[in-house]
């Protein structure tokens, strides 16, 4: 073989491989070009799903506006006292600072219907025999002072002395926690 002979082989090798660099090169552009036409489609996806989890939520929101509302006046109130022995103390040194005698008291836990947002409370049954303006005006004082006690049973009769008041007063603190 002489010289012209390799030179034509080399430029012909040179072509062959310029003719395979430039195929795998826009190989890669095209695969390249489907995955940024996959991901611009992944987004747009992405964004249609959020607009509509947008306007769901703001739905929602404008639906439970008023809800939202009563949760934000009352959440303070529940929160002062949220464990069955902030309760019982409470609720001990609410009839010690009202000068009551108090025959007897009872704690206990209540559960509350399944499902319910309020999962428990602490039930108080106790027994007051006392002036009756004063034993009256406690339970006045009582209800006002926390609003989130429920008095689910009251049951008054004569006291032993005169001008007494004799009171099986029974109520529930609910519970936000556990």
């Amino acid at each position: 073989m002489n010289h012209k002979h390799i030179s034509l082989i080399v430029v012909a090798v040179l072509a062959f491989l310029f003719i395979e660099a430039t195929l795998w090169v826009r190989g890669k552009k095209e695969a390249s070009a489907k995955a940024e036409q996959k991901v611009a489609s992944e987004e747009s996806h992405a964004r249609q799903l959020l607009a509509i989890e947008t306007a769901n939520l703001n739905r929602l929101q404008a639906s439970s506006k008023d809800l939202i509302a009563f949760l934000d006046a009352w959440q303070p109130h529940f929160e002062v006292i949220n464990t069955p022995q902030s309760a019982e103390v409470n609720f001990t040194m609410r009839i010690k600072d009202g000068n009551l005698v108090s025959l007897s008291q009872r704690y206990e836990r209540a559960s509350l219907k399944a499902g319910s947002s309020i999962p428990s409370s602490l039930r108080a049954v106790v027994t007051f025999e006392d002036n009756f303006a004063g034993l009256l005006n406690w339970l006045g004082r009582l209800e006002a002072d926390l609003p989130t006690v429920r008095t689910t049973g009251v049951r008054l009769g004569k006291g032993t002395r005169p001008g007494d008041l004799r009171m099986d007063l029974t109520v529930e603190q609910p519970l936000l926690k556990q």
